[in-house]
């Protein structure tokens, strides 16, 4: 991607990054070793989200209709006197709002957000109103009703052992076979769109949806998922090759959201490309191996090893440094099958 968005660990999802178009990649080797430093210098992003953080579980309202309301102020930074354009994915249409930054840069502004019980998650999105329609910044929150309280800051995952360790033993039920899932949702990039036919045919009976599009940032990628009505219990996400690679707070965060969906599994690659401005990727790719070694995301995180392959096999990607061959395609196919199946396994 247990979790999403959550005062405790859903800690997560889209997150505040600057959408950066993929340059024109140099032909530097895949496997050269990375000697650039840490993206420290990664500019700071014009607009930001404050409140509600990423990630954030908030209480809603359960409506007679069905549906999740709650009226909460959104905050952030951004220049002093900018327009700030908000969008939120509300169901069953978006929300807009506006707000005007102050001498501070600060800004707030009330948000009525509304969603259905089976969607849960909504995106916020701030974008500049004078200078481009793209989000500058993105937080998705995952609403909870009566049914579904936790303890503030507690991690899903804790919540429901403590609530089924609460439960009468009387209530216990044999333990039935569950069917293992045989559904997955991709979400990502023109890599996703790359692998979509190989991973097809490497999982053979199951339903693969593939929502990709080139040039897509990981902002983006959280918002698809974010506006998903009922997401499957396995996604896999194929995302950040177009980020800066400093943004990795911003990865951090999606991936502990992805991973944290309660009774859910994600599946993530590690980056191979050319450093963007100087800097290399290692840094987020040390996020990510960081990440699927952490014991609260296990079993719940799966990560494929694009970087490995691609410095043992040159011939894995094309000539910008960036794509796969058809051989890599193939291969990075076959590689989130893998984890795919291997998240069914614990699911």
């Amino acid at each position: 991607m247990r979790c999403h968005r959550c005062g405790r660990r859903l800690a997560c999802a889209a997150a505040v990054l600057a959408a950066a178009a993929l340059p024109g990649c140099g032909e530097a080797s895949p496997d050269e070793p990375d000697r650039t430093p840490p993206a420290a210098t990664s500019p700071r992003p014009a607009i930001v989200i404050t409140a509600p953080s990423d990630g954030m579980r908030l209480r809603a309202r359960d409506s007679e209709d069905g549906a999740l309301r709650l009226r909460t102020p959104v905050r952030g930074r951004a220049r002093s006197g900018s327009v700030i354009r908000l969008r939120a994915s509300c169901r069953p249409r978006p929300c807009h709002a506006s707000a005007t930054a102050g001498a501070d840069g600060r800004w707030t502004v009330p948000m009525t957000l509304t969603t259905t019980r089976a969607a849960r998650f909504v995106s916020i999105d701030a974008s500049d109103a004078k200078r481009s329609s793209t989000p500058a910044a993105v937080t998705t929150v995952e609403f909870t009703g009566r049914r579904t309280t936790q303890v503030a800051g507690e991690n899903p995952a804790a919540g429901t052992r403590r609530r089924l360790a609460a439960a009468p033993a009387a209530r216990a039920k044999p333990a039935s076979p569950r069917p293992r899932p045989r559904d997955v949702l991709v979400i990502g990039d023109s890599l996703a769109l790359g692998m979509a036919d190989s991973l097809r045919a490497a999982l053979p009976g199951w339903r693969v949806r593939v929502d990709a599009r080139i040039g897509r940032p990981l902002a983006e990628g959280m918002q698809v998922l974010g506006a998903q009505r009922d997401a499957p219990t396995i996604i896999a996400l194929s995302l950040f090759t177009n980020d800066p690679p400093g943004a990795t707070g911003q990865l951090a965060a999606a991936v502990r959201a992805t991973a944290a969906r309660p009774g859910g599994c994600a599946v993530w690659a590690t980056i191979a490309r050319p450093p963007l401005d100087g800097v290399s990727y290692a840094a987020a790719n040390q996020v990510l191996e960081r990440l699927a070694r952490d014991p609260e995301l296990e079993p719940a995180l799966k990560l494929v090893d694009w970087k490995s392959l691609v410095g043992r096999f040159p011939s894995s990607i094309a000539g910008d440094g960036v794509h796969g061959t058809p051989q890599g395609y193939r291969a990075r196919g076959r590689l989130y099958a893998d984890a795919i199946r291997a998240c069914a396994e614990n699911t």
